[in-house]
């Protein structure tokens, strides 16, 4: 990866646009579809190591299109406290 984030030309953007694409659904998807993604650039991109990879998703997190998931959600239905629950009789 080394020199794959580097290279001048459009074919070493195109192939990093395609691993990011990967990486950012695996990471999207959770932790079993990321480690999916790894694997499948592994047999893709000869050169690439899962330490490139892990490298690249700490830096795709720091993205808008990432950070954006990371942030927490409020929780849908949830009570306000001092309510109480009603039950059936």
């Amino acid at each position: 990866m080394r020199g794959n984030l580097h290279r001048s030309g459009n074919s070493g953007s195109k192939q990093l646009a395609a691993i990011d694409q990967l990486l950012i659904a695996g990471i999207n998807l959770g932790p079993a579809k990321k480690r999916d993604a790894i694997k499948k650039i592994l047999e893709l991109v000869p050169g690439w190591t899962r330490e490139d990879c892990w490298r690249r998703i700490k830096e795709l997190r720091k993205t808008p299109e990432c950070v954006r998931l990371a942030a927490p959600k409020e929780p849908t239905g949830a009570r306000k406290t001092g309510t109480k629950a009603r039950r059936k009789a």
